[in-house]
């Protein structure tokens, strides 16, 4: 048991060193600046990502994840993170969302890792 963890600290420690920080702070913040019983404003803030080359039978991609986010694990597209948050709406509610602003830019970056998809736990298909 040691040893497997010893072997876990090292993989995670290297895939840390390896990987390419892009942004101040990567992770997401989202922060509720009203809550009311006719309106909830949130503040999203994402500061970044990190990107690690991998390579898949000869081919380099970029594998981009992010702390405090899921992967999208759809077979065969990019596996990109994801963030998502529920609010509770009450059952009589009226609901509406406006994006008040956004700031955006682009990064260059290899063929982004494709997903594998989720994996089944059923013996069947093992």
């Amino acid at each position: 048991m040691k040893k497997f963890l010893l072997l876990l600290s090292f993989i995670l420690i290297f895939s840390i060193a390896y990987s390419q920080k892009v942004g101040d702070n990567p992770g997401i913040n989202a922060n509720v600046l009203q809550s009311n019983s006719t309106t909830i404003k949130i503040e999203y803030n994402f500061g970044g990502f990190y990107s690690e080359d991998i390579k898949i039978n000869g081919n380099v991609y970029s594998n981009i994840n992010s702390p405090g986010m899921s992967s999208i694990m759809e077979k065969g597209n990019p596996q990109l993170p994801a963030f998502s948050k529920s609010v509770v709406i009450p059952d009589n509610g009226m609901f509406t969302y406006k994006i008040l602003s956004q700031e955006y830019y682009e990064i260059s970056t290899k063929t982004i890792m494709p997903s594998k998809g989720h994996f089944t736990r059923d013996k069947a298909n093992i």
